[in-house]
């Protein structure tokens, strides 16, 4: 098995006119302390999405939701995981 942390929530302002946030940043980066926490403990790989993944691809990477990726974005952040989890099979 091998974990990753969960993506960003893009909490521009572009979104926030479109969508009133049921998860927020702080959420995310809550959520991807315990796995880096629970992964160690219990010896499981972890990849790390950095938390500006969603910023970095883009406004048009993810949809209008802020937190699900378009096709596109999607694409950008499957790219390093055949290599990165080459050591773990």
């Amino acid at each position: 098995m091998i974990w990753a942390t969960t993506t960003p929530v893009n909490e521009t302002e572009e979104y926030r006119k479109i969508k009133k946030f049921a998860r927020s940043q702080t959420d995310v980066t809550l959520y991807n302390a315990a796995a880096v926490r629970i992964s160690k403990e219990l010896d499981v790989p972890l990849m790390i999405f950095l938390p500006s993944a969603g910023r970095r691809f883009g406004p048009n990477s993810q949809k209008v939701d802020g937190v699900h990726f378009l096709p596109e974005g999607s694409a950008r952040l499957e790219k390093p995981w055949p290599d990165s989890s080459k050591p773990y099979l």
